[in-house]
């Protein structure tokens, strides 16, 4: 019963929002959402990455919905297209860079430099 649940509530959604329908076979596009929306989550003072939600397009952050990256959403899908890849990986990318900014200057300021 609890690998159905498993099922229903973590898998279903990546198939529905195409997330295992990439040509790279692994839901990288999921992957993507999941470690760039933990982030951002985090930059705008929520807590952490819930969910993300492809018929709203947001990233469903406990406290709080932030959108997604604009050409990311479908209709109420996430295509795992290249496009749609490599918006994301963008978005992450630049989420990664603000927070190593971020963490640097926090470091050097609590070092009283």
């Amino acid at each position: 019963m609890q690998l159905v649940l498993f099922v229903v509530v973590l898998i279903l959604p990546a198939f529905q929002s195409g997330g295992f329908l990439s040509a790279t076979g692994i839901s990288d596009c999921v992957v993507l959402i999941i470690e760039g929306g933990n982030i951002e989550c985090r930059l705008r003072k929520f807590d952490y990455l819930d969910d993300y939600n492809p018929h709203t397009c947001q990233l469903e952050c406990k406290g709080g919905t932030l959108p997604l990256p604009n050409g990311v959403c479908i209709g109420n899908k996430v295509p795992c297209t290249d496009p749609v890849r490599n918006i994301l990986n963008e978005w992450k990318e630049k989420l990664e860079n603000t927070k190593t900014k971020l963490i640097n200057e926090w470091c050097r300021s609590s070092q009283g430099k």
